[in-house]
């Protein structure tokens, strides 16, 4: 591993863990010295996490900015797929927070197209199902949310990423709670539960109890809502007590 990559992995790590100006000064060290080994084809990827660090700020206009050039220097160099969905995905998660619907869904599309021409990317693509679900949930288009959900938990299992499988699954049954299919919403939100106990993914646990006790609100069953409301309480006491360190993946 180059000495940018590895600047650029452990800025990543910062951002995971939410130090965003460490973060950023990881990254700018990167980019400071253009005489650096493998700079050039790396630099469309210190962009990118760039990008994502004003994202994470809620600098919009910048963050767009950024991914933007690392799309361009992707497509100039005929890069590896996985950069250049890598920036298509995050431009169209930018416009996505910008309530720029309609751009958002574009990019995921084309990042898409890419992740099914190559083989090997079933965790990238993923990902960006799992983010036209919430897009298409946010605008109200449950059913199109589902369908999106159910491949990213497919896709995650088959890349062998538990943390995105339970996530999705988490999503799904939230958006079987939006279409009122609520015994398959119980059914998936029960599943991902214990998935996420048997993993130790506390604040996912606690996501999915918070949805199961709405989708029991909505069947009028309040004591089953009340209890699953207060598991969720219990696992907040746990994610934030001193001990609990950030996960880096």
């Amino acid at each position: 591993v180059s000495v940018p990559e590895l600047g650029i992995r452990r800025a990543h790590a910062a951002v995971v863990a939410g130090d965003l100006r460490y973060a950023s000064q990881l990254l700018e060290e990167v980019v400071a010295d253009p005489t650096q080994s493998d700079i050039a084809r790396v630099l469309p990827w210190a962009l990118l996490e760039k990008s994502n660090v004003r994202l994470h700020r809620g600098e919009i206009t910048e963050a767009e900015r950024l991914a933007n050039q690392a799309k361009e220097l992707l497509l100039d160099s005929e890069s590896d797929p996985n950069a250049i969905a890598q920036a298509y995905h995050s431009l169209g998660v930018v416009h996505a927070m910008s309530r720029k619907p309609g751009a958002a869904k574009e990019y995921f599309e084309l990042a898409l197209e890419i992740c099914g021409q190559h083989s090997g990317m079933n965790r990238h693509s993923a990902k960006v199902n799992n983010d036209i679900g919430t897009l298409a949930a946010e605008q109200g288009n449950a059913s199109i949310a589902k369908v999106h959900f159910d491949l990213a938990a497919t896709e995650f299992e088959r890349a062998g990423n538990d943390l995105g499988r339970v996530i999705a699954m988490n999503n799904l049954g939230y958006a079987y709670h939006l279409l009122a299919q609520f015994d398959v919403a119980e059914q998936v939100l029960l599943e991902a539960i214990s998935e996420e106990g048997r993993l130790r993914l506390k604040r996912e646990q606690a996501y999915a109890q918070v949805t199961l006790g709405d989708v029991y609100v909505a069947r009028r069953w309040f004591k089953k809502a009340l209890a699953a409301y207060a598991g969720r309480a219990g696992i907040d006491a746990f994610i934030f007590c001193p001990e609990d360190t950030p996960r880096i993946t």
